[in-house]
């Protein structure tokens, strides 16, 4: 057993305390740096399912070389 010095914490208090960290969860986070980059990524992301189809067909260098492009050869 955990030593006395540490009483177990009273039930309702960890409630109360459970409630909070959800309330601080769902509060809307600031926009971050990195904010305008990800929502570009998300629309170029859905842009590129939309153009799938015409893509498997084509093939060509871009195609071969993947997301990471000419970088990830050097």
């Amino acid at each position: 057993a955990p030593s006395p010095a540490f009483p177990p914490d009273h039930p309702r208090r960890r409630r109360r305390a459970r409630r909070r960290a959800a309330r601080l969860r769902h509060r809307r986070r600031h926009r971050t740096r990195h904010e305008g980059r990800r929502a570009e990524a998300r629309q170029g992301r859905r842009q590129r399912r939309r153009e799938g189809r015409r893509r498997r067909q084509q093939g060509g260098r871009r195609h071969r070389e993947g997301r990471g492009g000419r970088r990830r050869q050097m």
